[in-house]
């Protein structure tokens, strides 16, 4: 059964003082003016909720040291109405994180769908998108690392590949043109390479998610399904070139594509959506 609200009990009291002060950083009218917090036969355990969500916010931000800016109340009120709703003690304390990282004037997050998100999932569903995202941070700052170092030494190798060229007989670099042009589209091509990569979404792989799982993650849109498709070609017999020519004769090759396995990748709003449900390092002073 609801129960009324008595904002002065001592159980309370510190908590919704805290939160209260806290909050009215945050908006323009303040907390007393609007009342997003204090409604009438709103359930004691939501409420408790919500004041727990503020304090850990304010926590992180005096932790981190966050100077909380104000957000727009089409961001805040589902955060405070979803949060409220939070059972799963760790992603309750994602709640608090998403705050802290939204009222954060450095990261400039304004993206009112994340507090729908955080709400449509669970503990475990955050743990995979969480994962996908940190293998792919990880690859992306290897990979970076390594194209750093080769673009350092790509002079050295076009100006090694040149001169290696230039040292042979003048009768046999007219035959060795052909190498040349390879060897330096191999090095721009490498490039290339490292940049796709770098840019490649990250693939799931893990076989032990459930289905039910992945299509609620695939429905929110932080992963998304590529299908592969393979290619198959069927001999043919290649008659003499003489012939060929000759006759004006054309060939024909039988080439079949069928789908493959649906491939599940992390999407780019997924990746975004697990930067801001993390904690950021804490600033230098």
């Amino acid at each position: 059964m609801a129960k009324e609200i008595n904002v002065k009990s001592s159980t309370i009291e510190r908590g919704l003082e805290i939160a209260t002060k806290f909050l009215d950083v945050l908006i323009i009218p303040s907390i007393s003016e609007v009342g997003l917090l204090v409604k009438d036969k709103v359930s004691l355990w939501r409420f408790n909720n919500q004041i727990k969500m503020l304090i850990r916010a304010k926590e992180i931000c005096d932790k981190n040291n966050i100077n909380p800016k104000e957000i727009s109340l089409k961001i805040l009120c589902p955060l405070l109405d979803y949060s409220g709703l939070e059972e799963d003690v760790e992603l309750q304390d994602k709640w608090s994180i998403l705050l802290s990282n939204m009222v954060d004037s450095d990261q400039n997050i304004q993206n009112h769908v994340f507090p729908y998100l955080l709400s449509q999932i669970s503990l475990n569903e955050f743990d995979i998108l969480f994962d996908l995202n940190t293998k792919k941070q990880q690859r992306v700052e290897d990979l970076t690392k390594y194209l750093q170092q080769f673009l350092h030494d790509k002079p050295n190798l076009i100006k090694s590949v040149q001169d290696n060229y230039n040292q042979l007989p003048e009768d046999v670099r007219s035959r060795k043109l052909w190498s040349l042009s390879n060897e330096l589209a191999s090095i721009e091509n490498k490039e290339k390479r490292i940049r796709q990569e770098i840019l490649r979404s990250e693939k799931l792989v893990d076989s032990h998610i459930k289905d039910f799982e992945t299509s609620n993650l695939v429905r929110l849109g932080v992963l998304k399904t590529i299908t592969q498709h393979w290619v198959n070609s069927e001999p043919i017999k290649i008659e003499p070139f003489e012939q060929i020519e000759r006759y004006g004769k054309m060939i024909e090759l039988d080439i079949s594509v069928e789908p493959g396995e649906e491939e599940l990748y992390l999407t780019e709003l997924g990746e975004m959506f697990i930067m801001a449900c993390t904690e950021k390092k804490e600033k230098m002073i």
